[in-house]
């Protein structure tokens, strides 16, 4: 029967939502030279290899939160496979955008590229890339 998976799914949610709830804004931006042994960096501007570093945790990630969910995933009657993507895609730092996007729906100018630190464009990924990981992994479990 579905009914228990139906009845639990908000209380899910509701737990999942109170996890990040009092998250900042700020932190949505992915800007972290310094996480990635270049405190002079220029955000992800001129990025062109994955980050290498055995045993690298982002600091976007948060590991308590992980580890609650690993938890809880673990303890569940219904079987749920937790696929940590948010770790995986901080390894991918050479895998966004940068300056080579659009600025306000136009086409970024060589007046755009010569100004990384205010442009370049950290928080999307490149297609074909990090998200073309993520439907593998999706893809591959199913």
């Amino acid at each position: 029967s579905s009914r228990p998976v139906t009845v639990n799914l908000p209380a899910w949610g509701a737990w999942f939502y109170s996890l990040f709830k009092d998250v900042s804004q700020r932190e949505a931006c992915i800007c972290r030279s310094a996480d990635w042994n270049k405190p002079q960096g220029i955000r992800c501007y001129n990025e062109t290899t994955p980050m290498l570093q055995k045993g690298y945790w982002g600091s976007g990630s948060s590991v308590k939160i992980m580890g609650i969910v690993d938890r809880i995933v673990k303890r569940m009657k219904v079987p749920v496979t937790f696929i940590n993507i948010t770790q995986l895609s901080e390894h991918r730092k050479d895998g966004h955008t940068s300056v080579y996007t659009e600025f306000k729906g136009k086409i970024m100018t060589e007046e755009h590229w010569a100004q990384p630190q205010q442009y370049a464009d950290c928080i999307h990924w490149c297609l074909p890339g990090v998200p073309d990981t993520w439907n593998q992994l999706l893809l591959t479990y199913l």
